[in-house]
């Protein structure tokens, strides 16, 4: 029982670590991704 404990633990771990990446990375890296064109755009408009 204990080996299964500790490989239930490890997968949520895995689980947690992953939520976390994908709240804290991978979201703001999509968003400034949208946000990233409108500036350069604006740049080419000023130009």
């Amino acid at each position: 029982m204990s080996i299964f404990r500790i490989l239930v633990a490890l997968i949520l771990c895995i689980a947690l670590l992953g939520a976390a990446w994908l709240a804290l990375v991978d979201i703001p890296v999509r968003q400034t991704e949208i946000t990233k064109p409108l500036p350069k755009e604006a740049y080419t408009n000023a130009e």
